[in-house]
């Protein structure tokens, strides 16, 4: 009986090891290339027939495949990855018909491939005539960075390693007259193994022409603004512009509400404090819409750099606006402000109230036709245009001595401020 046992068991056995007669059609997609790139593992492929798409499958550290992700092109970057997890993926091509995916045979499996660290991203030098100083985007995850040099992009140096906390670095062994470019590369120690990340692009110069710093950034909504501060911005924006300085408008007009948390902070909320104006008291010139705040658009390192704030604020004042870094006492580097009222709201609320008072001033309507001139002598001065009756214009600010300086239909001019309709 047990002969019998054995006997059938060995069948079973060698049965097992013999392949089946059903295998599965061969799939039409060859998996060419599997590795780590910038911005993850990019996988691609070629097709031997037509597809409409493809499913991508994975698998992580040798568990099984699963669905992950759906493309069209012959190519797949994947940006979710872990550094040290080993990855192997599979393709499956398929065609629609009536509106339904048809799936096809799955490719074989690709190789492996170890996770690694993407690359750094917007690594920008800034040449001093005696040192240059490199900035990246910092990684929370990095353990360490290399630093390298280059002077022509091709031949490339590790130079130094620097703290996982450092998003800077300073190169003073250079030779005047030398232009130098940099790579930064992130290191991630992980249970005893040190995982080299993809290099980053070759940085870039905060002063070339092409460089992602050299534009404005305008995060606020500039129409919100005294029509006359809207004016003088544009012309900050021009004149920094021509100086290879390059602005982000980070305030302009708050709610009482937004000014009073401002407020708030560093006393009953955390953080430091960053005004001495309450909201409910009006107290802020940005309430009533005649200031906005700038930072130095660059690398974080160069947004509040007290030498760059005063080199914008030199070119600034030149349009005819105040600085907060001129205060007594209270230096607000970031802050300029129309010098109509002073350096307080005081004069404003004392004869408007409120800033949505102040706001009705800002664009009158004309209860007669009335003469635009082109100078503040009226009596005297040549006429740009006639304003006919009940048009709408546009006040940049009003003098005690009777007239507004006005713009209306592309002109602009002066006009007596007595041709206005009441305020109601």
């Amino acid at each position: 009986m047990k002969k019998i046992i054995c006997l059938v068991l060995s069948l079973i056995l060698i049965g097992s090891l013999v392949p089946s007669t059903k295998t599965q059609a061969a799939s039409s997609v060859t998996i060419t290339s599997v590795k780590n790139t910038k911005t993850g593992i990019t996988l691609k492929w070629k097709n031997s027939k037509k597809a409409s798409g493809y499913k991508i499958y994975r698998s992580e550290d040798g568990e099984g495949f699963t669905a992950y992700d759906i493309t069209n092109k012959k190519k797949y970057v994947d940006p979710n990855v872990e550094t040290g997890v080993v990855y192997q993926y599979r393709v499956r091509p398929y065609t629609i018909k009536n509106y339904k995916r048809k799936y096809k045979a799955t490719s074989a499996s690709s190789m492996q491939v170890v996770a690694v660290p993407a690359a750094v991203k917007n690594v920008v030098h800034h040449a001093y005539t005696d040192k240059v100083d490199v900035t990246w985007n910092q990684n929370a995850d990095a353990s360490a960075y290399l630093i390298y040099r280059s002077i022509d992009k091709v031949k490339w140096e590790a130079i130094d390693k620097v703290s996982y906390t450092e998003s800077s670095y300073l190169d003073k062994n250079i030779k005047k007259g030398e232009n130098y470019f940099y790579k930064v590369q992130e290191l991630r120690y992980i249970d005893g193994v040190t995982y080299y990340g993809i290099k980053s692009d070759a940085s870039t110069s905060y002063d070339d022409d092409a460089n992602i710093y050299k534009k404005n950034k305008i995060n606020i909504k500039i129409k919100k603004l005294h029509p006359y501060l809207q004016f003088k911005l544009k012309q900050a924006l021009k004149k920094c512009n021509a100086k290879g300085i390059y602005l982000i408008i980070t305030e302009g007009l708050r709610t009482k509400k937004y000014q009073d948390s401002l407020y708030a902070q560093g006393r009953t909320k955390p953080g430091a404090i960053v005004t001495y104006a309450k909201g409910k008291s009006y107290s802020s010139q940005h309430q009533w819409g005649i200031a906005f705040d700038i930072a130095i658009n660059g690398p974080r390192k160069i947004n509040y750099n007290v030498n760059m704030l005063a080199k914008a604020a030199k070119i600034i004042k030149k349009t005819g606006l105040a600085w907060g870094g001129d205060w007594n006492g209270f230096s607000d580097m970031p802050h300029f402000y129309l010098k109509t009222w002073g350096a307080t709201p005081s004069k404003l609320k004392r004869k408007y109230k409120t800033p949505t008072k102040f706001k009705k001033y800002w664009y009158r309507y004309t209860k007669k036709e009335t003469v635009m001139y082109a100078g503040t002598n009226l009596k005297y001065g040549a006429s740009v245009t006639k304003i006919p009756k009940n048009a709408k214009v546009t006040v940049y600010y009003y003098k005690s001595l009777g007239y507004s300086k006005v713009v209306y239909n592309g002109f602009s001019g002066y006009v007596y401020t007595n041709s206005f309709k009441k305020v109601k």
